[in-house]
């Protein structure tokens, strides 16, 4: 089978995340099919950018057996009006893929929100038998007006509207990464039928090959809070709204009196703020930075709980799968999740504590509970998440489930 699919963040091993259409790409190349995967050459996901010839506004690479087409894309920060001229780019570029592509029988549109459904409709004019597959994410427009703070009437909202309402009538199937997204989907177009529910989830091939070391400075500043008697509490991630780690600052305040300590890993728009917050009340949480991916086992086995939280939003009524719930899983560590979600991965594992009120009080008792228990306790709360993600989450099979579904 020849597959092409359209992820604007779409990354790989070499450039950092999004990882999802990469480990896809891998099994299926694997099993013999022909995988392109389409992209941006800018990402404020990604560890390293893919270099482009000055003049060129499509270049290809091979990583891994898969080819993958980059598309020019201009730097951004934030989340600017230079980033809204990114996603224009990717999707006006996009438009003319249908020349560099040869055989198409699967047509994929990925990104985070729906405009690639554009350039997919091109490629499949060009091969009318190729079925073509929506996998929506976050759901867009309804992130931009429920965690970010446009109007419904914001042309851009009614732009994003129009094109997940084409991507619901026009796909074949849609695979969603949330259990309950079919809810909303089914109201655009969506017929339900149609729809699968393929989680995010871990490699474990790769999982078990990653042999990154933890950056100096990140091991002395753990192992000096450790010498305290502290208990570590790790995040790694995005520092952003959406993330809601503003809530550790209060949690922080409440424990005080606790040996405990949070270190924050991964960079985001609000890192300075939670930084500044941290400095000025004297708090024990540290925002050290991004690592590489390979990193992230030997510096998960650091701490002694993981911490995953979402801003509170009517959006997870329709469900969550965040990458980073899964690699806390892989760890054997046990985690408190601070969610109201229509679906529950830490209660379902049995690994640990979700707290669905948002408030801070709350996810502090969280903390308190684990925290009297004894490491044996602890230890079996980690490994019950390491059973759920292995039997559950593995990429090579959701890999092979997405195809038979949508094939």
């Amino acid at each position: 089978m020849n597959i092409v699919l359209l992820n604007h963040y779409a990354g790989s091993p070499n450039h950092g995340m999004e990882y999802r259409p990469y480990f896809f790409a891998k099994h299926w190349v694997q099993e013999g099919h022909n995988v392109t995967i389409v992209a941006s050459s800018f990402s404020h996901l990604r560890n390293r950018q893919p270099l482009l010839n000055r003049m060129s506004l499509y270049q290809e690479e091979n990583v891994d057996n898969i080819r993958y087409i980059w598309l020019r894309g201009n730097v951004y920060t934030g989340n600017s009006f230079s980033r809204f001229m990114n996603i224009l780019m990717f999707t006006f570029l996009g438009m003319f893929l249908n020349k560099k592509i040869d055989k198409c029988d699967l047509i994929i549109t990925s990104s985070t929100y729906p405009l690639d459904i554009f350039p997919a409709k091109n490629i499949k004019r060009k091969f009318p038998n190729a079925k073509l597959v929506f996998e929506p994410h976050d759901l867009w427009p309804m992130v931009l007006y429920e965690i970010g703070s446009m109007k419904k009437s914001h042309p851009l909202v009614k732009l994003m509207q129009y094109a997940e309402d084409l991507s619901c009538k026009s796909a074949n199937s849609i695979v969603s990464m949330h259990p309950q997204n079919i809810e909303h989907l089914e109201t655009r177009g969506c017929c339900r039928d149609s729809f699968y529910h393929i989680p995010n989830g871990v490699d474990l091939e790769t999982w078990k090959a990653m042999k990154g070391s933890v950056p100096d400075y990140i091991s002395k500043k753990i192992k000096t809070l450790k010498r305290k008697g502290k208990k570590i509490v790790m995040y790694t991630g995005s520092i952003s709204e959406a993330n809601n780690l503003q809530l550790l600052v209060e949690v922080s305040e409440i424990l005080k009196p606790i040996n405990i300590a949070f270190i924050l890993i991964g960079d985001g728009p609000n890192r300075d703020k939670i930084k500044e917050l941290s400095e000025r009340r004297s708090l024990d949480i540290f925002c050290m930075g991004k690592v590489q991916k390979n990193s992230i086992p030997a510096l998960l086995e650091l701490s002694d709980i993981c911490f995953v939280s979402f801003k509170h939003s009517p959006l997870y009524k329709f469900g969550m799968s965040a990458n980073k719930l899964w690699d806390y899983m892989m760890a054997a560590k046990p985690i408190v999740m601070s969610i109201n979600s229509s679906n529950d991965p830490v209660t379902e594992a049995n690994c640990g504590i979700t707290v669905s009120s948002g408030y801070a009080i709350d996810v502090a008792k969280a903390f308190q509970v684990l925290l009297k228990k004894s490491n044996n306790e602890l230890s079996r709360l980690g490994l019950n998440g390491k059973k759920y993600v292995e039997k559950n989450n593995d990429y090579r099979s959701l890999a092979m489930k997405f195809l038979k579904k949508v094939s």
